[in-house]
């Protein structure tokens, strides 16, 4: 009999844990803009955006907002306000890892179009 434990089926192994859910699966597309991270962690300090089809030398605005509550939120944002040669406006949003976790919207319009761009992130 020695040995033949060996040969003896043996149990199920337990199945390995499923993978953890990505957690910036669910954000959004932007909308006729770009943005260069998307998932802010702690140690995302700062992300470009921006966004084509404004007038050329248009000035635009820029709010963010946290898509949950509509809140709008304060966050250094440093650009020039205007739209370039190309009808491109970009900008650097500084600190994005200090606001309260979820889903954001950031937009950026023209003043005297209404043209809107809006790109989304989500502080994890």
């Amino acid at each position: 009999m020695l040995g033949r434990e060996a040969f003896a089926p043996q149990p199920p192994q337990p199945a390995p844990p499923p993978a953890p859910a990505d957690p910036c699966a669910d954000i959004p597309a932007p909308i006729n803009g770009e943005i260069t991270t998307a998932c802010i962690t702690d140690d995302i300090t700062e992300i470009a955006a921006g966004g084509f089809g404004f007038t050329l030398g248009e000035r635009v605005g820029t709010y963010i907002t946290q898509v949950e509550t509509g809140q709008v939120v304060g966050l250094e944002v440093v650009g020039d306000n205007t739209a370039d040669a190309d009808s491109f406006y970009g900008l650097i949003i500084l600190e994005p890892n200090l606001l309260p976790k979820g889903l954001y919207a950031l937009t950026m319009e023209g003043v005297q179009s209404g043209y809107k761009v809006i790109v989304y992130f989500k502080r994890v």
